[in-house]
């Protein structure tokens, strides 16, 4: 996705309302491994149901969910700076990297060249070389309908 309406969580908050047109998840189970969905809810859909299915109680998960009627493409922030300041905390306390998740309709060039294509619609790719690509991922079973 390019062109993003905001280029910062920072700048987002300003003219977005929490729990109107968006919505943060946060849970710190301790665990060394965060699973993120920056572009969760309506925002890039399904997103956030494959994280937190792959979450689970064992790993952190953090989600932010665009619930706006219309127009959710607008929440979307790049991965890269997305620093909504909750999000930055628990990466920081997490050892490996970030799984990212996004959808497939990108299109090849707007996926990064590790990512691990899982049809129709999902990938995933980890930033970290202790954290092989899709380790997570690919060791659950998680169903992801149309």
């Amino acid at each position: 996705m390019t062109g993003d309406t905001y280029s910062s969580f920072h700048e987002l908050q300003r003219h977005e309302a929490l729990d109107i047109d968006y919505k943060l998840t946060l849970r710190d189970t301790g665990s060394r491994v965060t699973i993120m969905a920056p572009h969760g809810g309506k925002i890039e859909p399904r997103t956030s149901d494959l994280a937190r299915r792959i979450a689970g109680d064992n790993y952190n998960f953090y989600c932010f969910e665009g619930i706006k009627e219309k127009d959710n493409a607008c929440l979307h922030i790049t991965s890269h700076r997305f620093d909504e300041p909750g999000a930055v905390l628990l990466a920081s306390k997490s050892q490996v990297g970030r799984l990212k998740l996004g959808m497939a309709n990108h299109g090849a060039e707007a996926r990064p060249p590790n990512a691990r294509v899982c049809p129709p619609w999902m990938y995933g790719y980890a930033q970290s070389p202790a954290f092989p690509c899709g380790s997570i991922a690919s060791n659950r079973s998680v169903p992801v309908y149309p």
